[in-house]
């Protein structure tokens, strides 16, 4: 059975493939990150990383920022928000 956190990046990956953006993922030491291209407002291509550590999403930025959340519906909402249509 897969967790909570696992179902959470799942739901990102299919999101954003869904709406035509990159999706892949790459191995940082002893784990993997799943990498997204998005295209921001201002039309430049960023990236944002997403990292599973005990029960939290670690999302991380393009300037190596991190903020750890729960894998919540609220959240997941929000980080869907990000890809623009």
């Amino acid at each position: 059975m897969t967790s909570a956190t696992e179902r959470f990046l799942e739901m990102v990956k299919a999101h954003f493939e869904e709406k035509g953006h990159h999706v892949g993922w790459v191995k940082i030491e002893d784990s993997k990150q799943m990498v997204v291209q998005i295209k921001s407002e201002s039309g430049y291509f960023v990236s944002a990383k997403f990292g599973i550590r005990g029960e939290h999403v670690i999302i991380y930025d393009e300037w190596g920022r991190s903020v750890a959340v729960k894998p919540t519906k609220a959240n997941l909402e929000d980080v869907k928000s990000w890809a623009y249509s």
